[in-house]
């Protein structure tokens, strides 16, 4: 009876804290926010695929910033080797147009730009390289909801249009213009829940 009794109370104080929450837990001006992504029934449940950074200007407006920096090298012999850099990055800013008790409903917009580059050494006098250059604007829109002082989670859905234009290649010493370039428009999603800190 007693092995039962300790997950009841925890579960029960859970309860109270969050019934307890009140408004005011929800960020304010000068309040700064950071995240990660989770997927509590994946096998990663926690995921740092980019770092997600706020600061609020005032209760309803901050300004945010994402980003990624990503490098990969392999080597499959004294001559041969694969290298990959990417880099992303895009400021935005959100409105909190709706806030009540725990929940706080948002709308925005951000710039993104990303830099991409492939690095493949063929052999000790030959190397190529290839990569890309894109823009994007999109329109964003989400919710947060605090479940915990200075604790909270959220989604976040978007549209919005990206370019991608591919650079002139490097091929046996030889640069080979690349004229190639990409058109997208549509929406997205954050495939994970977002989980946060205020500080």
């Amino acid at each position: 009876m007693k092995k039962h009794l300790l997950p009841l109370i925890t579960l029960g104080c859970f309860l109270l804290s969050i019934n307890n929450a009140a408004a005011q837990n929800l960020p304010s001006e000068n309040d700064k926010t950071f995240e990660v992504m989770v997927s509590p029934f994946s096998s990663s449940p926690i995921s740092f695929e980019q770092f997600r950074f706020r600061t609020f200007q005032s209760s309803d407006k901050a300004y945010r910033l994402r980003g990624d920096i990503n490098y990969d090298s392999s080597r499959q012999s004294e001559n041969q080797s694969d290298s990959e850099f990417e880099f992303t990055i895009a400021p935005g800013i959100e409105w909190h147009a709706f806030r009540y008790d725990r929940i706080s409903l948002y709308y925005g917009g951000e710039l993104m730009l990303n830099y991409e580059t492939n690095r493949t050494q063929v052999s000790e006098d030959r190397t190529d390289k290839e990569g890309s250059f894109g823009v994007g604007l999109n329109a964003i829109a989400g919710l947060d909801v605090h479940f915990l002082q200075r604790l909270y989670t959220g989604m976040e859905v978007g549209y919005g249009l990206q370019m991608r234009s591919f650079l002139d290649s490097e091929i046996a010493g030889n640069t080979v213009e690349n004229d190639r370039r990409e058109i997208s428009l549509g929406t997205f999603y954050l495939p994970r829940f977002r989980f946060g800190v205020t500080f």
